[in-house]
Order: structure tokens, then C-alpha cells, then sequence
């Protein structure tokens, strides 16, 4: 995947840097907490937590990606950084596991 993007940088003449991309990217779970608590009762924090769940269990929990363009840019951006989490993630997997309880009972999922 790394390279399939280094190519499209390339034709579109823009310099891709994966290390930038990566830093900008890691999940603050407390940011991504504080965001589900406000969307708890709309559709966007249960989405959210399920792409959360889906991306920390693997293939036990798929989402529809389909759904990412109804989201607004910040939960887009919430949504990216969610699906790049275990790259290089600063997080214990005690503390993921934490946060998955945490989110799934803001929403009411069990």
C-alpha cells in the first residue's frame, strides 16, 4: 500500500512523505472519547465506534465504508486516524480494550 501511495504522489507531482503522514495521523483516544460522548445520541458516535471496534478486533466486526462520506470533515478526520490506529500506536492493547468498553457504552453497544 505504502508504494501504491508513493505512486500516486508521484503522478500527481506531489512529494509523499509516509513518516509526516503517520505522525499526523495517531488516534488521541482521549480526543476520539470526548467526540463519541458528544455524537452519543446520533448516528455519527455509533458509526465511529463500530469502525473503532471493527479496526481493534479485525474482521469479527466489518463496518459499511460507504458511510465515511456522510460523515463531516472532523469525523472523517477522526475516522482516518481510528483505521490507521495500529500503526505504530502509542497505546497498550489494556488500554485500547479500555477504551473500546468506554465508547461502546457511551453508544449502548454491548
Amino acid at each position: 500500500m505504502d508504494k501504491l501511495l508513493v505512486e500516486i504522489a508521484k503522478e500527481s507531482g506531489e512529494k509523499y512523505n509516509l513518516q509526516m503522514a503517520m505522525a499526523i495521523n495517531h488516534i488521541d483516544l482521549n480526543e476520539l472519547i470526548a467526540a463519541v460522548d458528544e455524537l452519543k445520541n446520533h448516528w455519527a458516535g455509533t458509526y465511529l465506534v463500530r469502525v473503532y471496534v471493527s479496526c481493534y478486533r479485525g474482521k469479527k466486526s466489518p463496518v459499511d465504508l460507504r458511510q465515511f462520506v456522510n460523515l463531516d470533515s472532523s469525523n472523517q478526520d477522526l475516522f482516518i486516524k481510528i483505521i490507521n490506529m495500529r500503526n505504530g500506536w502509542p497505546y497498550t492493547d489494556e488500554q485500547l480494550y479500555q477504551a473500546e468498553t468506554i465508547l461502546k457504552k457511551l453508544v449502548g453497544i454491548r
